[in-house]
């Protein structure tokens, strides 16, 4: 017979506590046990990793208000994930660290509000990462925002280590550069530009710069004459999207890649991570770098003391042999570097993936190939870094898919549906018969095709438990009677449109598909 044994919370060891804490925010535990007893109130008192970390509550204002005041001096980071700021910076006296993580936007004048108040000065950490889906136009108001924002950056008299800034920055011409000084403690730096030339002067005044993450144009012919500059940066991460002709309808304009070569070289003598991420780029011949071995290895030879190196492209043709590619990195020089390399379709990366987005997966991991493929069945980490993935609507009918795509993308947090091209009625109902596969780690549904949301996508979105933002991309709404509405209507709470197709029935029936909604982003030409 068994015997029914109940044990108290409280009466939990330390050690079987802490495993617990380990599957909450710093804001539940704090929220959830700092006022239950005097026991797990000396257990949090005595552990500031519980609460050396905190995001800014916008609900239960007055319950905070009480246990701030008595664990406020313990708060180093401070999270703002809203554009509502609850409590005074004031209130913080030991900030380090500010971490501005809004997906709806931040408003540029709480940005200024920030690096105006005091307590800026002694910042350490200032990351801005507003995830914004369609970003805003940039303005004329816009620009001298930025300006105040940027002067006060690069400024000698703040005690900044690290700034990470995600809205576009125009070029550097248009802003008052002359008044930036030199800022020798800053170094790790992280940037949206516009033109590339603006690296260097980015660079030039921050002069001990460790780190440099730069998304911006590619440089293009007949731009500014090479700089050299003399900086011991250790890792560069550069993003290039395609520069195009304001004229003749846009075309993409050459992409000068000595230029490029000449900017990597820069850091030959000091750098020990180098990543590339060219997947924007128009790119049409795979005898250009990087589909051209024997460039890339020049490229890599230069680098002494290089220990890391990613890379992200895709070719723009499609008269192109995939295993041709990547017979040519099959020589000693990669042999030796151990580097090895992965396309599917006209994509071409090294493996390990260590991009956060993976691009057009329209059959299935078997059709990816590499210059060494025994690493596609060794390497359990391949896809470990990504959180966002590209999908076509017949793989969520694929159960031995799904299943891989658990275990290999543990940190997918967004999925974006494109055009499908087969309906899998059968498999459908043989799916139904397997276990449910749920994705805990998935927030965000991005729907992009000709179609309606009932068609495929209510069997995937019913196994999100953690839905919360859809991205609705030339779809059709489901019908009023569909299982879809409850899921809509509890669920998302961020909605960001990018079709016009939507706006009619959302303006007359919002009330049935999204009650739940706090933020909505529209993107449309209206005209």
């Amino acid at each position: 017979m068994s015997v029914e044994s109940k044990i108290l919370f409280n009466d939990l060891p330390t050690e079987i506590i802490f495993h617990i804490f380990d599957y909450l925010s710093n804001n539940d535990i704090i929220y959830t046990f700092f006022y239950l007893n005097q026991r797990l109130n000396n257990v949090l008192l005595n552990n500031k990793r519980y609460l050396n970390y905190f995001e800014l509550p916008t609900t239960n204002i007055s319950i905070w208000k009480n246990i701030l005041s008595n664990i406020v001096s313990q708060i180093e980071i401070l999270n703002i994930s809203t554009i509502d700021i609850t409590f005074q910076l004031s209130l913080f006296p030991n900030l380090k660290s500010i971490i501005i993580s809004s997906s709806h936007g931040f408003p540029d004048e709480e940005l200024i509000s920030i690096i105006e108040c005091d307590i800026f000065k002694y910042l350490h950490c200032l990351i801005i990462k507003e995830n914004k889906i369609f970003p805003d136009p940039v303005s004329e108001n816009f620009i001298i925002k930025q300006n105040i924002i940027l002067k006060k950056i690069f400024n000698y008299k703040n005690s900044l280590k690290t700034f990470q800034y995600s809205s576009v920055i125009p070029p550097l011409a248009q802003t008052d550069i002359n008044t930036f000084q030199i800022y020798i403690s800053l170094y790790s730096l992280t940037l949206i530009l516009t033109d590339f030339k603006d690296i260097y002067s980015v660079i030039f005044y921050t002069p001990n710069l460790k780190y440099l993450n730069i998304q911006c144009e590619s440089p293009y012919q007949h731009h500014n004459p090479i700089i050299n500059i003399n900086i011991k940066l250790k890792q560069f991460y550069l993003k290039l999207i395609q520069k195009l002709s304001p004229s003749y309808g846009r075309r993409p304009f050459q992409i000068d890649f000595n230029q490029l070569f000449n900017c990597i070289k820069q850091f030959s003598s000091s750098l020990v991570c180098l990543s590339l991420d060219f997947v924007e780029l128009n790119i049409e011949t795979e005898d250009e770098f990087p589909f051209n071995s024997i460039k890339l290895q020049q490229l890599l030879e230069s680098m002494r003391e290089l220990k890391n190196f990613y890379l992200y492209a895709k070719l723009y043709t499609n008269s192109y042999n995939a295993n041709h590619i990547l017979s040519k990195f099959k020589n000693q020089y990669y042999l030796d570097h151990n580097l090895s390399f992965g396309m599917h379709l006209n994509y071409f990366y090294t493996l390990p993936f260590h991009f956060d987005h993976l691009y057009e997966i329209y059959n299935n991991f078997n059709d990816i190939k590499s210059n060494h493929p025994e690493i596609l069945k060794t390497n359990l980490k391949l896809w470990f870094y990504v959180k966002t993935i590209d999908l076509s609507s017949k793989l969520i009918y694929d159960f031995n898919f799904i299943k891989e795509l658990k275990i290999k993308m543990p940190k997918l947090m967004r999925i974006k549906f494109n055009e499908y091209y087969f309906h899998f009625s059968n498999k459908k109902q043989k799916l139904n018969e397997r276990p449910i596969i749920c994705f805990d780690s998935i927030t965000t549904v991005h729907l992009n095709n000709n179609d309606s949301m009932e068609t495929e996508k209510d069997w995937f979105i019913d196994r999100l438990p953690k839905l919360k933002h859809l991205i609705l991309s030339w779809i059709d709404l489901p019908t009023t009677e569909s299982h879809l509405i409850d899921i809509l209507n509890k669920s998302i709470q961020q909605l960001d449109i990018d079709t016009d197709r939507v706006i009619q029935p959302l303006a007359t029936t919002n009330y049935i598909y999204f009650s739940n909604v706090m933020h909505i982003n529209f993107n449309c030409d209206c005209t």
